[in-house]
């Protein structure tokens, strides 16, 4: 008896290991460092939807692997905005960015759906997308990481 139970430990660990490898898309990765500085006017006509609460803008060729940032027009109050990069932490490695519809991103590859208005969670809650840091003040809105 004392053979087999050093045995079935192992057998145990390494189908433990086995199972750990293949939920590894499942794992949420966290968004490499990357150096993020918008500059929005929201006097000019290409971000006058941003005036509008609950609207999004998507700057394209930003963010991670320049997948883009998500902009977004939070509240009433004409200076709370957010900014999220459109890039799924369940797929950092894929070149494709999440698609926009409405103020619901979604993931091509695991069809993951990220609420905009709700600091960029999934509708799952186990997930969220890469927050950026945002100041906004007379008109000019500041996307930014540290």
């Amino acid at each position: 008896m004392a053979r087999i139970c050093p045995l079935l430990l192992r057998t145990l660990v390494l189908l433990l290991a086995f199972l750990a490898a293949g939920c590894k898309d499942e794992i949420p990765e966290l968004i490499p460092s990357t150096r993020v500085r918008i500059v929005i006017d929201l006097a000019l006509p290409e971000f006058s939807g941003l005036r509008i609460p609950g609207s999004v803008y998507l700057a394209k060729g930003e963010g991670y692997r320049g997948n883009g940032v998500y902009i977004v027009r939070e509240a009433i109050d004409e200076n709370q905005f957010s900014a999220y990069d459109a890039t799924c932490p369940r797929h950092i490695k894929t070149p494709t960015a999440t698609v926009l519809t409405g103020t619901q991103a979604t993931c091509p590859h695991c069809h993951t759906e990220y609420e905009l208005l709700n600091y960029g969670q999934s509708a799952d809650g186990n997930h969220r997308l890469q927050p950026y840091r945002t100041d906004a003040q007379g008109g000019v809105v500041h996307v930014h990481n540290p």
